[in-house]
Formats: structure tokens, C-alpha cells, sequence
């Protein structure tokens, strides 16, 4: 299968997402072709802002010559470029992992696509936290959210869609069933870390790779330890 991955995100907001970088590893090691869309550098894009210059404005942060981020600033539109790049691609399914406050921005990609659009799938922290609001609120745009740790449920996805099997009843998998009914479904079981690739970021710009410190760029990417916690405290999205 060929699978575009979406990271709707806002320039100096987030370093790289593991989540991403694992998904590319995990699913190109089962023979799939996979492809990157990430907004992070469109400066223009609708509602979005500089995370870190508005910090180093604030005097939350240094100051820092974003020069090295600047050389890979896109001019041109987001949701244009994705619609170019899904019919590049050719995806048979689009992933995307977004956080609440994403959310809209990924919805605006999906709205310039064709109504004959490949099927959509969200996970992240957004999917995990309200799966029913994520799914209801896209009005139509996403086929299925995944609850909870999506590696496992992201691949069987992607067997059953290339075998033409029916996805529902896949754990963790939240989808409207053809009456209109929602298909709601527990937690898939929590996934061995131990048993993952490392990510793999190169469909990632080089400018993604830097991110402020004290003043200066540093080459930097996230390294994930440890998965979970033991406390279930009621203010938390992820107990």
C-alpha cells in the first residue's frame, strides 16, 4: 500500500514527532511505500504563528538567528501543495496524527481533496483523548480515528484496506458503520517499545532537525525512552 502521512503542524510548535518517525519505520518494514506531508513550514499558514520567535518577543526565550529555518519557508499554499501531493502520491490511505489545537488545520488540508479522496485515518493525542468528537466534528473528512497507541492498529488497517477485508471490529479503531451508526471500540493492547524500529525522519526537512537553546540553533530530535505512566491522575489526557 502506499501511505501518506500528515503532520498538520505550526512553525515552532513541535521538535520532530516520534509518532511519525516510528509509523515510517514500522510500515515500510512491512512493504509499504510511505510519503510525508508537514505544514510546520508554512509561515502563512491560516490561524498559525512562530512558536519560538513570539517567546524570544515575549522575552519568555533568547533571541536567535532563525536564518538556517527561514531557507526552507514555503510561499505557496498548504492545502494547495497537499492536494498536488496526493495526486502525486497516490496514496491508498492518508494518516494523519494530530493534537486538538491541529485539528482544524488538518481538517482545512482534507477539505481541498476530491470528493474521491483515499481513505483518512487520525490518531494522536486528539484521537485518543475524544475519538467521538474527532470523528464527528470532521463532518465526513475522516474514515476512522484510532484510540490509543496506533502502531499495531495502523498496520492491521493497512492489511485489511489491501486485502479489501472489512475494518471494523480492529481494537483501538473508531469508524461510522454504513446504518450511521458510530462503531466505538476499546483500547488495542499497549504496544512492546522495545519491539519497535528506531524512526526513521528522513522524509523530513532539514530545517526540522534545528530548534533553539539559550539563544543558538542546535541540531536536536526526540528520543522516546519509555511509554506510559503508573499514575492515573483526572487532569491528564493520557493516564
Amino acid at each position: 500500500m502506499r501511505v501518506l502521512l500528515v503532520y498538520p503542524n505550526m512553525m515552532g510548535m513541535n521538535m520532530l514527532p516520534p509518532a511519525m518517525g516510528i509509523f515510517a519505520a514500522v510500515l515500510r518494514g512491512k512493504g509499504h511505500q510511505v510519503a510525508l506531508f508537514d505544514t510546520t513550514n508554512y509561515p502563512q499558514l491560516e490561524g498559525g504563528f512562530d512558536s519560538d520567535k513570539l517567546k524570544s518577543q515575549n522575552l519568555n526565550a533568547r533571541p536567535f538567528d532563525d536564518s538556517l529555518l527561514r531557507r526552507y519557508d514555503k510561499d505557496s499554499s498548504p492545502q494547495t501543495d497537499f492536494a498536488a501531493k496526493v495526486a502525486s502520491f497516490k496514496p491508498d490511505l492518508i494518516a494523519m496524527s494530530a493534537t486538538e489545537d491541529m485539528y482544524p488545520i488538518g481538517l482545512h488540508l482534507l477539505e481541498g481533496l476530491p470528493k474521491d479522496r483515499p481513505k483518512v485515518v487520525l490518531g494522536g493525542v486528539f484521537a485518543t483523548f475524544a475519538p467521538e468528537l474527532a470523528l464527528r466534528k470532521s463532518e465526513g473528512l475522516i474514515d476512522f480515528v484510532v484510540k490509543g497507541e496506533g502502531e499495531n492498529v495502523l498496520v492491521e488497517l493497512c492489511r485489511r484496506l489491501e486485502k479489501g477485508e472489512e475494518p471494523a471490529g480492529i481494537r483501538g479503531l473508531w469508524m461510522y458503520l454504513p446504518d450511521g451508526k458510530m462503531l466505538k471500540s476499546g483500547l488495542p493492547d499497549p504496544v512492546e517499545a522495545n519491539d519497535l524500529p528506531l524512526p526513521d525522519y528522513d522524509d523530513f526537512e532539514e530545517s526540522r532537525f534545528y530548534r533553539p537553546m539559550q539563544g543558538k540553533l542546535w541540531r536536536m530530535f526526540p528520543i522516546e525512552t519509555f511509554r506510559g505512566c503508573p499514575y492515573t491522575c483526572a487532569y491528564c489526557n493520557s493516564p
